[in-house]
Formats: C-alpha cells, sequence, structure tokens
C-alpha cells in the first residue's frame, strides 16, 4: 500500500524475490514526457497531497507530500543523505533496535540504497573544494549561500543527490522530465525483470487492512477510480498473506485505525522537520535563479549538534523556490508591501531551516469524520526555540551574503524585514537577536513541513512502539509497515535515502 520511498522498495524487493505483489497507489502515474508538460500549478494539483494545500488542523503548517506513483522520490529536492550516526545510535539505545548500532544490518541496507540510486555530489554545488561537473548550471542561490557561510564562518558542503546525468533544470519538484533522478520506479520497479510478478493499481485507495477471526492481515480493501481518477469509485479487495503498508506517515496510521487496530502509539509522535525560511534582496542581482539550475545543492549543518541541543538541532539549505511556492511563503502584511516583493523575485535568495523535532506524544495522526488523516501538531517549548534559532542563523548568513535586506515569512506589521544600508553598528545584531528571542506564532510564522515521519514508531518493546524491530505490527501477525511513519524520531536531514534503507531492511525479512 503505497508507492514512495518505502512501499517502492518493498514492492521490487518482495516481487525480485519471486512473489506475486500487488502494488496499490492513490495517486496517478506520470512519464517523463507528462512532468515535461506540467508547469509547477499542474505539478502542484496533480503530484502533491490535496493539491499542495494540505495544512495541519490550526492551520500553522503547511505540509508538503508527494502523491502519486514514486510517492515523494518523484517530487522531491533530490537531497539523499546518510542516517547520520547520532540518530542512529539513540534509536539503538533508546528504542533498542540493535540493527542500527555501527557495524548492524542497516549499514548494508544503507551502502545498497546509495548504489542503487547513484548518489554523488557531481551536480550538486561548483566552488572551492567542490568541483562538480564541467557544464552544469549553479545558480546564484546556492552561490550566495555557499559565500554567506564562508563569510559568516560556517562550513558550507555540497548536498549528495540521486541523479544520472542531470541537466540541471531546476525543476526537482515538479517531476524529472529527462529521467535524471533515481525515483524509486526509475531505480527499483523499472529494474525488475520482464517475468517478475508486479500489477500496479494506480489511483487505488486503500481504505482498510482485512482481518481474520484472529486478528492476522490476509488483504486490503480498496477504492479504484477509472478514467484517470474521476471515474466512480469501485470496491476491490484483494486477498493476501502478508500486507506491507507503505502509505507514509500521514496515510499508514490511518490506514490501521480504520482497519480497528488500537496500539496507542498508532498516530503518536508526528514528526515534522519543521521548515523556517528567510529571504535576503540583493538589488544588483539580476536573476538569482531560484526556479533554474540545481535548487537544492548547498548545505549548513554547524547548527545541528551543539553541546546543548544533543543533536536537535538545524541544518541550513538552499531550495527551488518558483514563483507559486514563492506566493504562498511571503509573509502578507498589506497588499502594496506583498505585490513589491513578489515583483522583486529575481532578486531574492532564499534559504530554509530545517529543524529535527522532538516532537510530542501529543503530536499525531487521527481521523477526521470521513475517515481521512488529520494532523494535530504544535512545537514543543524545545523545539520553538529551536526553531527561531535557525532563522536568526539564516539571517546572519544572508547579511553576510551582502544582502540589502533580509527578512522572514513571518506575518506582522510593517512585515519582519531588516534594511542594511546606512544602518549603525549592532543594529543587525539587535534584529537577529530579537528575531531568536521572539515567541512562535502559529498561524503567522510561515511553518513548512515537506518530511513527515515517526507516527507509527518501531520499537523493540511493545510499550515504546506501534510496530515491532522487524518491522511487523505487534497487534496484526502478517501486517507490515515500511516507511518513514517507522522511523522512532525525526532525523533533522533529508528522510529519503534513510526510508528506502529501512524499507529494504523490512522487506528481505
Amino acid at each position: 500500500v503505497g508507492s514512495g520511498c518505502g512501499g517502492g522498495v518493498a514492492a521490487a524487493v518482495l516481487a525480485a524475490a519471486g512473489l506475486d505483489v500487488v502494488l496499490v497507489e492513490k495517486g496517478g502515474s506520470f512519464s517523463e514526457r507528462d512532468f515535461a508538460a506540467m508547469g509547477e500549478a499542474e505539478a502542484l494539483s496533480q503530484t502533491f497531497e490535496r493539491e499542495a494545500l494540505l495544512a495541519t488542523e490550526d492551520g500553522g503548517v503547511l505540509v508538503l507530500a508527494g502523491s502519486c506513483l514514486g510517492g515523494g522520490s518523484a517530487i522531491n529536492w533530490s537531497a539523499s543523505f546518510r542516517t547520520p550516526g547520532y540518530v542512529r545510535r539513540e534509536w539503538a539505545e533508546r528504542f533498542g533496535l540493535d540493527d542500527f548500532r555501527e557495524g548492524g544490518a542497516f549499514d548494508g541496507a544503507l551502502d545498497a540504497v546509495c548504489r542503487r540510486l547513484n548518489v554523488n555530489v557531481d551536480y550538486s554545488h561548483r566552488g572551492e573544494g567542490c568541483p562538480g561537473e564541467e557544464g552544469f548550471v549553479v545558480n546564484r542561490n546556492n552561490e550566495l549561500l555557499w559565500e554567506g557561510a564562508r563569510a559568516a564562518g560556517r562550513t558550507p558542503r555540497a548536498i549528495p543527490r540521486n541523479v544520472k546525468g542531470c541537466t540541471d533544470c531546476g525543476h526537482c519538484c515538479h517531476g524529472c522530465a529527462t529521467g535524471a533522478k533515481q525515483t524509486v520506479v526509475k531505480a527499483w520497479l523499472d529494474q525488475l525483470p520482464a517475468d517478475a510478478r508486479l500489477r500496479v493499481l494506480v489511483h487505488a485507495d486503500a481504505r482498510r487492512v482485512l482481518l481474520s477471526p484472529s486478528g492476522a492481515a490476509e488483504g486490503v480493501e480498496v477504492l479504484v477510480r477509472g478514467g484517470g481518477g474521476a471515474g466512480a469509485p469501485a470496491r476491490l479487495a484483494i486477498r493476501s498473506r502478508a500486507v506491507v503498508s507503505s502509505a507514509g506517515a500521514l496515510h499508514t496510521p490511518a490506514l490501521l485505525l480504520r482497519s480497528g487496530l488500537t496500539h496507542p502509539k498508532i498516530g503518536a509522535h508526528l514528526c515534522l522537520h519543521p521548515v523556517s525560511l528567510v529571504v535576503g534582496f540583493f538589488p544588483e542581482e539580476s536573476h538569482t535563479g531560484m526556479d533554474a539550475g540545481v535548487g537544492m545543492g548547498v548545505y549548513v549543518d554547524d547548527h545541528m549538534v551543539t553541546p546543548g541541543n544533543k543533536g536537535y538541532g538545524v541544518v541550513i539549505e538552499t531550495l527551488p523556490f518558483h514563483s507559486g511556492i514563492a506566493a504562498m511563503a511571503m509573509p502578507w502584511t498589506d497588499p502594496i508591501a506583498y505585490r513589491y516583493w513578489l515583483a522583486q523575485y529575481r532578486r531574492l535568495t532564499a534559504f530554509i531551516g530545517i529543524q529535527r523535532d522532538r516532537s510530542a506524544e501529543s503530536n499525531r495522526v487521527v481521523l477526521d469524520s470521513n475517515g481521512n488523516p488529520l494532523l494535530r501538531y504544535s512545537l514543543t517549548p524545545d523545539d520553538e526555540a529551536t526553531w527561531t534559532s535557525g532563522t536568526a542563523h539564516m539571517l546572519s548568513i544572508a547579511a553576510s551574503a551582502g544582502a540589502a535586506a533580509v527578512g522572514t515569512t513571518s506575518e506582522g506589521p510593517g512585515g519582519r524585514w531588516f534594511f542594511l544600508p546606512g544602518r549603525g553598528e549592532g543594529e543587525l545584531e539587535r534584529f537577529v537577536e530579537g528575531e531568536r528571542r521572539r515567541r512562535h506564532s502559529p498561524g503567522s510564522d510561515g511553518v513548512a513541513s515537506a518530511h513527515q515521519m515517526g507516527s507509527c514508531r518501531m520499537a523493540s518493546s511493545r510499550a515504546d512502539g506501534a510496530v515491532g524491530p522487524t518491522g511487523e505490527c505487534w497487534d496484526a501477525p502478517g501486517l507490515w509497515v515500511a516507511d518513514a511513519s517507522l522511523l522512532p524520531t525525526s532525523l533533522g536531514i533529508n528522510p529519503m535515502v534513510t526510508i528506502e534503507a529501512v524499507a529494504l531492511m523490512v522487506a528481505r525479512r
């Protein structure tokens, strides 16, 4: 159930082992030609969950998630990080998951995934110590983060990406039109032999797991829509000896809850990697290129692990910031200011801070009145402090890169902008410190999430997680989970490689 970073890998591994596999995906299937024909609006409406307008229950966090064949791997930004060692140690020590210890089974799974995805930095950035491939495009947005970080005393690095022969068109987030991005469809499903017994159903929404009288999984019930997803739904029962839920951290807990499972950890501890965004204004630039060239090529992780945060900090990255998303992200202060800043789009640079949130048990996925996922989430006090600290770090980097003005996406009278020319000594530092100390305001601070995790935690103890260390649900034999919901905590970095490696490990078992 689900064809993203978890489900696509699990289906491919099981089919390659000779099993008969049915892969159900509630979204549609799109080819490279389809992606090439899409503009930003079409891509957001056709390949993202709820047309890229999903939010938490209180509207405080915009949640971006893939909803098509390939899931997030089809429309993510290609960042391909291995799971940090301090995260793995926490999973082993706190949750009793020995596979994640150094030298454990997870090592081989990570290596296999990175080889399969062709993870490299050849098409990320070209700078000192980072030569890259000749001829690929580096936009000014990446260069300005690199230069600003160096000037501010931080260490910029090239983001590893899962690409082969990338043309750097800048549209990773709308589906790869050239086949360079190694999505789960490209790297896993398309590589199966012709005689593999894999059937794929798209526009097929799994509504519940079929359980035997003893509580064991024996299939799924799905609603299938023909006509490209526009037809009337038909109910279909698929009988199987095992079910793998890979519907993601939003839909896996919803599926389990709809199926009658009652483990208290189902849906709990939802992590969102809350993202803050800082904008710099460079009036001398003709085009910073946020919609062209490598969208996400540079990161700064100096603030992820510090003596005080125990590895729950912030990583700063560039992003593909096309005009539609920019219009959603820019703060509303008044019509004239909003229109002015959008008109400066080609002279702006944008950095994001991805926070490793601690989350809380009360942050969870529940069911709405239609049985669909409803997201309840708020920042804990520690997460709030980390969020504002990340914003302050990015403001300093943007200013160090030479911005004439720096600002946040927080709304308020006059906006939260600081204009540097003509300011006295120490004024920028006071503005930055003010942002660091400011209380987070849900609904007005422009928080977003592109990574959802942790809502069906894996643990060696039934008390600590809804799923056991092999990926099988404690309360339903034969029902397995292989997606981001398994992760015991958030990661603090882009999770694609981790999710695929966990799914590979689960599927092999």
